[in-house]
């Protein structure tokens, strides 16, 4: 009888020591860190710091010789629309052509995966999210993915997780 006890006890530690070392870890690091993902729009939330606010647009950054207004996540293209058509005159859905050269050149990001893109030396308002563009046919719309630095279309009614609103206006 002692054996067989002895033997459940020896069997019982194993399995512990098993857990402490390859189990514990991974839900302590898991529960104690916040994601790349969740720190970035913590950011964005708390603390935009963009270079340029005016008193009408409220957070508005200024690159390429244009505004940009970053707006809602997880948005439908007619949603976005609609946003776009609040903030005023002369705002816009940005092309393609336009949100790659903020991506390349304003920003001056590079197709560098999970990396926080940076806009004078501070977080980005723009962020990883892929920003609805120009519309490309009656059910479908394009959008540019600042992940990665590329475009693709998409279906309009759609909602996807990650998609941002932008807008864009010339400068006055």
């Amino acid at each position: 009888m002692k054996g067989i006890l002895r033997f459940q006890v020896v069997n019982l530690l194993c399995i512990l020591a098993i857990c402490l070392v390859f189990v514990l870890p991974d839900a302590v690091s898991a529960s104690n860190s916040i994601s790349e993902y969740d720190l970035r729009s913590k950011l964005l939330r708390e603390k935009p710091n963009v270079p340029h606010s005016d008193k009408i647009t409220g957070h508005t950054l200024v690159s390429l010789n244009k505004d940009w207004k970053v707006g809602q996540f997880n948005i439908t293209w007619p949603e976005a629309q609609r946003w776009i058509k609040s903030l005023g005159e002369g705002w816009r859905s940005p092309t393609r052509a336009e949100l790659k050269d903020l991506f390349y050149k304003g920003l001056g990001l590079k197709r560098q995966h999970y990396k926080m893109p940076s806009f004078e030396d501070k977080p980005s308002p723009i962020g990883y999210d892929s920003f609805l563009a120009e519309s490309r046919s009656e059910n479908s719309a394009y959008c540019f993915d600042f992940t990665g630095g590329y475009s693709y279309s998409f279906r309009s009614s759609r909602r996807y997780h990650g998609f941002r609103a932008i807008a864009v206006r010339d400068k006055k």
